[in-house]
């Protein structure tokens, strides 16, 4: 991604001198201070090196009566970041060609991210605009799902080392949400969101560059500000970006996988096919495919991986079989049956759905559904009209 960006980064530094500098937020200001004019952390300005420009957060779940649209990358219907609040989109356009890369898999505290270089404009007619950039250039950028307690409200948003970009929330069904996009412009940088539930203070969610997500007592989270500790046990910005290096390599060797195991999901697919299941279709870096849930995911192309699919493939030709000869058979059973007392009575003589029973007395026997299990049940039907009679007597 980055080697294809580099032809246009020329353009996009000229576009944005031609745009005008960048409009800072309501809430704070690029040294970390917030609206009174605080300096909670004693942060000073810093360029801040680039390695990662997207963090998407989102708060722990308080309430079940509502839901948000947490904020993700979708293409329809064309490509931009968005999410959803109770009365409000979320909304934020990227470059027309610019596809960020999203890693989603691999974070201890369910974050996604990207490593791609890129900053956050304002056009003209003061649209914010994510746009790819060089690495001297490159901005961390958050994007926050902010949720608070039930029927509470936010009793305060504020950036510190941070400016927030855009932000919108609602306090409906009972679930206040806000979506942010934030600006880190200090190491330490975050976003404070403080809610309670039935109140508007209490607990504190820090939404941050350095340590992800995490909540605290308020009282607990001033104390952890003046001693200098609040990322003392939250520190994961090395391990991120290693991350996204890991996944990176795991995607580049998927993608030189493909062709040793195109021609075999190919075949795995038409077997799928003819047992009524979904096909697996083939993409560049995945292959999208049934799990054991029967759910179709993005599947990496890995000789694991490829067994699942196989296995799956196997269990649904077992199960098409299994359907196929209990639409068969079942009716001769119940013809063949006809007419013999035993039959009448349901708890007797039962069709499941891989095999026949009848159970008399405490006895049971079982009859598969095909030519030799039907030709055994013909022979047995006197013997079972007999045990019938004789357990009725």
């Amino acid at each position: 991604m980055r080697l294809a960006l580099s032809s246009s980064l020329g353009g996009l530094s000229a576009t944005r001198k031609k745009w005008g500098p960048l409009k800072q937020g309501n809430n704070a200001t690029a040294g970390g201070e917030n609206q009174s004019g605080e300096n909670p952390l004693n942060l000073q300005s810093s360029d801040i090196e680039g390695g990662i420009m997207i963090k998407i957060l989102r708060g722990s779940e308080k309430t079940n009566s509502y839901v948000p649209a947490f904020w993700n990358l979708t293409d329809d219907p064309f490509l931009a970041f968005r999410g959803a609040g109770q009365n409000y989109n979320a909304f934020l356009a990227v470059a027309g060609g610019f596809e960020p890369w999203i890693c989603s898999d691999g974070f201890s505290d369910g974050k996604r991210m990207s490593d791609d270089f890129s900053k956050i404009i304002k056009t003209k007619k003061g649209t914010t605009l994510l746009v790819p950039c060089g690495q001297s250039e490159d901005e961390k950028i958050l994007l926050i799902t902010a949720l608070g307690g039930f029927r509470g409200d936010f009793g305060r948003i504020e950036a510190v080392g941070a400016e927030i970009l855009w932000k919108n929330s609602s306090c409906m069904h009972c679930a206040p949400v806000a979506h942010i996009v934030a600006r880190i412009t200090n190491p330490n940088g975050y976003v404070l969101v403080e809610s309670g539930r039935r109140s508007s203070t209490g607990e504190v969610g820090v939404y941050s560059w350095k340590g992800g997500y995490f909540e605290m007592d308020t009282t607990e989270y001033e104390a952890a500000v003046e001693l200098g500790l609040l990322f003392s046990k939250n520190d994961r910005e090395a391990e991120d970006l290693n991350v996204c290096k890991e996944r990176r390599k795991e995607e580049e060797d998927s993608r030189k996988a493909k062709a040793e195991f195109a021609d075999e999901l190919e075949v795995i697919s038409d077997r799928l096919k003819a047992c009524g299941r979904r096909g697996i279709e083939l993409l560049d870096t995945f292959f999208v495919g049934p799990d054991c849930q029967g759910k179709l995911r993005k599947i990496m192309y890995k000789k694991e991986e490829v067994d699942k699919v196989r296995k799956i493939a196997e269990e649904a030709e077992a199960s098409a079989a299994e359907w196929k000869a209990y639409k068969l058979w079942k009716p001769v059973f119940k013809a063949a049956a006809e007419g013999h007392k035993f039959a009448n009575d349901e708890k007797r003589f039962m069709c499941y759905l891989n095999f026949a029973r009848v159970e008399i007395g405490g006895e049971k026997k079982t009859y598969n559904y095909e030519l030799e299990g039907f030709l055994e049940f013909v022979k047995d039907l006197e013997i079972h009209d007999k045990a019938f009679e004789a357990q009725l007597a």
